[in-house]
């Protein structure tokens, strides 16, 4: 598990850089996504700056690919994590 940045956020003037974005939580459980971000919220099997800074889920982040093998899960999450 671990951290991908989140894409770029658009500025509207052209010549301004562009807004750092927040970092994403990459991981995978057997609990829904809704259900693994309750248990970190609430401190239960969490990971502390997801507990601490977590805001909201990303649904447009990882709705298509729900559900899925562990094998794939495992293999993604390599490649999604930092």
């Amino acid at each position: 598990m671990g951290f991908k940045p989140a894409e770029p956020s658009e500025t509207s003037n052209a010549s301004a850089s562009p807004r750092r974005a927040a970092p994403v939580y990459v991981g995978m459980s057997g609990l829904t996504p809704e259900e693994r971000f309750a248990n970190h919220k609430a401190g239960t099997e969490a990971a502390p700056v997801v507990k601490r800074y977590g805001l909201r889920l990303l649904a447009q982040l990882y709705a298509h690919l729900n559900p899925m093998p562990f094998e794939a899960a495992a293999e993604m999450e390599q490649d999604f994590a930092l």
